[in-house]
């Protein structure tokens, strides 16, 4: 029988897949940053190595923010996919009797 709902769910997980890969390599690559502040303590000016901290703190968490939300999205992509799989699996039964 063909697709009722037409839902390309192999994509929408292909996508959720690539989602969570990205926000793993960036999680991953994050770690990098670390040195620069260190680097800038070297420069023995208060005023710069604090607005440094301030800023790396802040980059920190908003950093931290966007790669939870492409996890979230990830999931829910996923959750979705299931969901129009179930529903077409349902809508197909429906129609078979």
């Amino acid at each position: 029988m063909t697709a009722i709902l037409t839902v390309d769910t192999a994509a929408m997980q292909e996508l959720a897949r690539r989602l969570r890969a990205v926000a793993s390599q960036v999680r991953a690559g994050r770690a990098g940053l670390g040195a620069t502040p260190a680097a800038v303590a070297t420069l023995a000016d208060p005023g710069l190595i604090h607005a440094t901290g301030v800023f790396f703190d802040r980059w920190q968490s908003s950093f931290t923010g966007l790669v939870d939300d492409a996890e979230r999205l990830a999931d829910a992509v996923d959750l979705l996919a299931r969901t129009y799989q179930d529903a077409e699996s349902v809508a197909e039964r429906g129609l078979s009797r």
